[in-house]
Parts: C-alpha cells; structure tokens; sequence
C-alpha cells in the first residue's frame, strides 16, 4: 500500500516535550511530519477526528486520536481501536464520545471499530519481528502509550497486518453540547470564543432569521439565527452555520460579532445547550 497522504494526531498530551516526541516518532514510522493538535477530554476528540477526516478530502489519510484521562481510573487509560472511513484510517482511544461524532453522522458503528488488547498486538509484533522485545516490555507498562503503542500500531495496521480485536461493544449517543472553544486550548476566551456545538442545523429546524430560545445553564437566551458569523450584528450573539464537521454536514456554532460567545454565555467545553420549544 501507497503512504498516506497526510497524517493527523489529536491528543490530550500536547505540551511542545509531547508533540516534539510524537512527531519525531511519527517521522521514523513514516518519513513525514504530522498535522497536530491539542484536545481537552473525549469529547473534543471526537469532533477534532471528524474535522481531520473532512481536511483529507477524501485522500488517504491516517487520523491518530488520544484522550486517555485516568481521574478515577484503576486501568493505564482506554483501549485503542481502529476503524475505516472512506480512505481514512482511525485509530483512536474509543472510551466517551471519542467516535460519537462519526457515529452521529452516520459513518461509524460500534460494531465496525476494532478494539485492541494491547499487550496481545505488542506479543504478536515481536514474534514477527515488527518489534523487539525490550521495546514491546516497555510498551506494555508505559504510561506515554500514544507515544510507545498506538503510533507503531497506526504503521503496522496500513501495512496490512492484522491482529486478533474484538468490537466495540457501543458508542454513546452524542449529546448536545459545546464540544470546542476557538482558542479555548490556550484558555483565552476572550479573544475569539466561538462555542462549536454538537448540533447539526436540521436537528433543531435552523432557519436564518429565526430565533430559537436557547438555555445554557440556568440562562435562557434568545438566539436568532444567521447564515454566517459575518451576518452578525456587531456586538449581538448569533447561531450560526461553523466550519467544523464532514462534507455538507457542519455543526453549528455560537458566535458574537467582536466578543467571546464563551465569555458572554459563561460557557466552558461539555456545557449542555438546551434548545426550548
């Protein structure tokens, strides 16, 4: 098989000593530096995925996903999974929302995704020779496994190895809610504070022009609806049609012309949206 065209990581481990690891394994797996970006938990995982899959357009593509919090956690973290979607390869964590995205838009089923036992592949590797044995120990214990695992993984599964896996039992349902924050990585939201939502248009009959009542926490607003960000009054909140999202299916997004949605809605990553009737 031919080398990807681009790969792309979305990971909770995302500091520079983490990302200068990670490319760097990247560019000894295969010969190229990755696209990279940082992610808070699960849920903006997954919606990062399915934004790496949209930017491959279509081309063979390898989208690496990672968001293993261990808070209250007595295992080393999620297991790892792959699934096929179109030309792209995901291999990802698979615990949370990490593949609801996909599976909302209809890409994805649990039954289609691969769940893996890590210290199985790593056994079968190193009897293949696609590993050495010391490296496959330290595999197995390490705490960095997106780093010592799932890379080497990613290689050999577009290689064409095959290793014993299990379905994934179920994907949640995804919820509605803010998935992502412009510029929420760096935590600050007042200078851009676009919330995306995990809501696509149709889902709760969008129509520019109207007004949807729309309760954040304990706030309800009134919330018209606009064709885009530029059709925002200055200084008024809007809903509108995002960027985020596969093909024509885009989710939308709160916005105010010239100041943080975020800020204005005291809006954080996994706050619920509620649309009222």
């Amino acid at each position: 098989m031919s080398e990807p065209r681009i790969i792309s990581i979305a990971t909770d481990c995302c500091d520079w000593n983490a990302k200068f690891r990670l490319q760097t394994r990247v560019g000894t797996l295969f010969g190229q530096i990755p696209a990279f970006g940082g992610v808070f938990d699960d849920l903006s995982l997954g919606g990062t995925v399915a934004d790496g899959i949209d930017a491959a357009t279509g081309e063979p593509a390898i989208v690496v996903g990672n968001a293993a919090a261990r808070r209250g956690c007595n295992s080393n973290g999620s297991p790892f999974g792959s699934v096929q979607v179109g030309k792209t390869l995901v291999v990802t964590t698979v615990a949370g929302y990490a593949l609801s995205f996909l599976q909302h838009l209809g890409l994805v089923n649990a039954a289609d995704v691969r769940v893996f036992d890590t210290e199985e592949v790593l056994r079968i590797a190193v009897e293949r020779g696609l590993m050495d044995e010391a490296r496959a120990i330290r595999a197995a214990a390490t705490q960095f496994r997106s780093y010592e695992f799932e890379l080497h993984l990613a290689r050999w599964l577009w290689d064409g190895e095959d290793f014993p896996s299990r379905p994934l039992a179920t994907i949640p349902p995804l919820l509605k809610q803010i998935w992502w924050i412009d510029d929420g990585r760096s935590g600050n939201l007042k200078h851009f504070g676009n919330c995306k939502l995990s809501v696509l248009p149709e889902e709760v009959d969008w129509q520019p022009g109207r007004t949807l009542p729309i309760r954040i926490g304990s706030v309800t607003y009134p919330v018209t609806c606009y064709p885009h960000l530029s059709d925002i009054p200055d200084g008024q909140h809007g809903l509108a049609e995002g960027s985020s999202g596969i093909d024509d299916h885009r989710w939308l997004e709160l916005q105010i012309k010239g100041r943080s949605a975020a800020e204005f809605f005291e809006a954080n990553i996994g706050s619920d949206v509620h649309f009222l009737e």
